[in-house]
């Protein structure tokens, strides 16, 4: 859906539907059982994670060995007003962070050496970019 233009929907599902998990924890998990003192959250939490990541943070696979991806972030989410993510890739830390400004908003994306982005942000033409970047939006 992210692919096809729905960012802010999918960031907006994933928050509603688990969401309500978070108090519960989503990393670990105990056989005793006990409601209120177990989770049963822990495989449910790091599909929604993986998502929400690539979707606030822009971030989506495009090549082999992520040599190229999409960069294309959600800044438009009244809920989220700053996003800072690190997604580990074999060519290293892909890195990216944005913060909403009282107009538009403050990217930055970091790339290891060997990396592509191919960028999409709002008001400007889509353009390649490697390395560290910034822009105001």
């Amino acid at each position: 859906m992210r692919g096809l233009g729905y960012g802010l929907e999918v960031a907006r599902h994933i928050r509603t539907m688990w969401a309500p998990m978070i108090p519960w924890g989503g990393t670990w998990e105990s056989f005793d059982a006990r409601i209120g003192h177990s989770s049963a959250t822990h495989a449910w939490g790091a599909h929604p994670i993986y998502h929400l990541v690539g979707t606030l943070g822009g971030i989506g696979q495009k090549d082999v060995a992520w040599r190229r991806i999409s960069f294309a972030p959600v800044l438009d989410m009244a809920e989220t007003d700053r996003v800072a993510v690190a997604v580990p890739t074999p060519q290293g830390l892909i890195r990216v962070s944005w913060q909403r400004l009282k107009k538009g908003a403050d990217v930055a994306l970091s790339l290891p050496k060997g990396v592509t982005a191919d960028v999409v942000l709002p008001g400007m033409r889509p353009a390649a970019a490697t390395g560290r970047n910034r822009w105001v939006v």
